[in-house]
């Protein structure tokens, strides 16, 4: 499981969801024993293999700041009546910690309350809602009729559109594909910021978001926040940290969703907030002042 997805924290959710993989060498095996035996691991991994059935399932992840690391995640995932339960401590070390217990799930209940967040992960589409037995068919045969996989309506800085998303493209592929030049492909691991976007209003590493995940949810990047890139860029020239500027429009996505998040923040937290994006230059004394003149100019 190396690469991007990796570190996307998807090995929790495959494991939920029951998935195999194909090794050059080995063939096919479970997920959990392919994370398991060392020897296995060493192999090839050519393919990873997801059950065609209807199943619908929860997952949550736990970072220190937004375009970090999980420090922890889990993935639930129910196939008739039978729950498999993942979690995972880091990327790469998440194990099957339930393989089966009996499916009691609070919100299917009359009257419960539902969670507070869900979000629904599925055998074909990793999206947000739990399709129909007849929507996994239908997606299927498209699949198979052509090699783009998915249909997406989302919001791009407050304009729709209607993207075709290929099999396991990553958000920041799809946006630039799609023009969205201004973000920028930096280290592909979700560990420097520079592809920084607001995905609902949160600021994520849009290598490590995997694109089907932004159907129906609204996509913002330093286009749409012009008059705030505007204000910041200046702050940043003002105090003399326009460097080479690579990293600037992830910078600026996520010191917008810091101000709209945090009040009055100091230095520490600062610091704390942005601590995913990094800037190759290493000018950070300059960018943390101008960053702090940004603020008090929008108080």
């Amino acid at each position: 499981m190396a690469g991007r997805y990796a570190f996307a924290n998807l090995t929790t959710a495959l494991l939920a969801l029951g998935a195999d993989v194909v090794l050059e060498r080995g063939g096919r095996k479970p997920l959990e024993q392919f994370l398991a035996d060392k020897a296995l691991v060493r192999d090839v991994l050519v393919e990873v293999v997801v059950p065609l059935v209807p199943q619908r399932g929860a997952w949550q992840d736990l970072t220190r700041v937004r375009t970090d690391f999980a420090v922890l995640n889990a993935a639930a995932v129910r196939r008739g009546g039978v729950v498999r339960i993942a979690v995972g401590a880091r990327p790469g070390a998440a194990r099957l910690a339930l393989a089966a217990m009996a499916a009691a799930d609070a919100g299917d209940a009359p009257g419960a309350a539902p969670p507070r967040r869900r979000n629904w992960i599925s055998a074909t589409t990793c999206a947000h809602r739990p399709p129909t037995a007849g929507a996994f068919a239908a997606r299927w045969s498209r699949a198979r009729s052509r090699r783009s996989w998915h249909e997406h309506l989302l919001e791009l800085n407050g304009r729709r559109a209607d993207w075709d998303v290929e099999p396991g493209e990553a958000l920041l592929d799809a946006l630039r594909r799609h023009g969205v030049l201004s973000v920028k492909r930096g280290c592909d691991t979700a560990s420097c910021g520079t592809c920084t976007v607001l995905l609902d209003g949160m600021p994520v590493p849009s290598c490590a978001v995997p694109a089907p995940r932004a159907d129906g949810r609204a996509v913002t990047t330093v286009e749409g926040l012009p008059g705030e890139a505007a204000r910041l860029g200046a702050c940043l020239a003002a105090e003399g940290a326009d460097q080479c500027g690579f990293c600037a429009p992830g910078l600026v996505v996520a010191v917008v969703a810091m101000s709209r998040e945090l009040t009055d923040p100091d230095e520490a937290a600062i610091n704390h907030y942005l601590a995913g994006n990094l800037c190759r230059c290493g000018g950070y004394v300059s960018q943390t002042r101008a960053i702090r003149r940004y603020l008090q100019e929008a108080r």
